[in-house]
């Protein structure tokens, strides 16, 4: 694999943005008020899967590029708002 200029990996791990002490990841709405207040940093630093990553969990010695777009699950883009009635806590 490591022949390779480009590896991509594709694919949905159901991570979530770590709630220490708590299951189930980041309530909703702190999620949404750190998204309002573009404090992203902040919530890239809770993304499980960032933190697997770090501790050499997951993808090791596998470098991502820099993510500097808003999050986009459950985005309607006609009525320019996220959609989250029915969720309860945020995921990655």
């Amino acid at each position: 694999m490591r022949d390779h200029d480009h590896i991509i990996l594709l694919g949905d791990t159901n991570s979530r943005l770590h709630w220490p002490g708590k299951l189930g990841g980041m309530p909703l709405q702190q999620a949404r008020q750190k998204v309002q207040e573009k404090r992203f940093g902040e919530l890239l630093a809770l993304d499980q899967l960032n933190l697997m990553r770090r501790d050499g969990m997951a993808f090791h010695q596998f470098e991502e590029n820099r993510i500097c777009f808003l999050p986009s699950y459950k985005w309607h883009a006609e009525r320019d708002a996220y959609d989250m009635r029915t969720q309860k806590h945020a995921y990655a």
